[in-house]
């Protein structure tokens, strides 16, 4: 963060509602320099423009949809070779039915073309698709969470293509000082070059909170067509030190099966866990 390196970065945003529409409408552009340390901006890449436009607009009380259209460009001086322009298009649909479900549908198409100096130009266009639904409900005076995801994705590289499904659901329970979350989904994947195949994974979290503590023990089960089955788990601690100020602290052996389908299978296995830490403060 601290740094005498040259990180700039700019960001102005816009809102208007709409009462006649009953609608809102968000516009904002970004720039980050082509020669900022990318570590002062988290996740975020150095050197890009982006122009973004959402709008959601309610219908009555229980359906509102929503736009969301978004242009991305790196290589703002020209200093590369290749330029690549992100070109995004989503779509929401969000509504309440009967009384105690709720219903999200999105839809989303990325376009991205990459100009190349003396070079043809390479184009590519990827698909992005879900349906959630969500309710509460009772069991022996009990509070719960069903939640259902249905996940459709169509993702294309520089050496392949691939389809990619996923089937989720849960059940979150709420109990005296903590809570339970018990999950099945199931992964499918079509991808020639990478990975075929299909997993269905279990997982179970218990959390408990006492007083500054909140540890959470969780265990998962993945079983996959092509590695076969596998065991992982995690102990996760957070401890709040004062109102502004908490630590937390993650172990947790990984399955082979849901959001880690691309690495190298060699590797996996070999160091299959993964360890994470926080500090957060809150500035208020």
């Amino acid at each position: 963060m601290f740094t005498t390196a040259r990180s700039n970065a700019a960001l102005l945003t816009f809102t208007q509602k709409i009462p006649q529409l009953n609608s809102e409408i968000k516009w904002s552009t970004r720039w980050i320099d082509p020669f900022a340390d990318h570590r002062n901006f988290g996740i975020v890449q150095a050197n890009n423009f982006r122009m973004e436009l959402k709008t959601i607009t309610k219908l009555n009380s229980v359906l509102s949809f929503g736009f969301n259209v978004r242009r991305d460009q790196n290589n703002l001086m020209n200093t590369l070779d290749t330029t690549i322009y992100l070109s995004y298009y989503g779509f929401t649909v969000e509504s309440q039915l009967f009384k105690h479900v709720h219903l999200s549908v999105n839809a989303a198409y990325l376009a991205q073309l990459s100009t190349i100096h003396n070079a043809q130009n390479q184009s590519r266009g990827n698909y992005i698709g879900s349906i959630q639904l969500s309710s509460p409900f009772d069991v022996l005076n009990i509070p719960n969470v069903f939640q259902f995801v249905f996940s459709d994705y169509y993702i294309t590289d520089q050496v392949s293509s691939g389809l990619f499904r996923s089937v989720q659901s849960s059940v979150n329970t709420k109990l005296k000082n903590g809570s339970n979350k018990f999950s099945l989904s199931y992964f499918e994947m079509n991808d020639p070059q990478l990975l075929m195949g299909h997993s269905t994974v279990f997982s179970d979290d218990f959390t408990q909170i006492k007083r500054k503590v909140q540890w959470t023990a969780g265990m998962k089960y993945a079983l996959n067509t092509q590695v076969g089955s596998t065991i992982g788990g995690k102990i996760e601690v957070k401890y709040e030190l004062s109102k502004s100020l908490n630590l937390s602290f993650r172990a947790e052996k990984m399955v082979f099966g849901d959001f880690y389908q691309y690495y190298n299978q060699a590797r996996f296995e070999r160091f299959p866990y993964a360890f994470c830490g926080k500090i957060n403060y809150l500035i208020k």
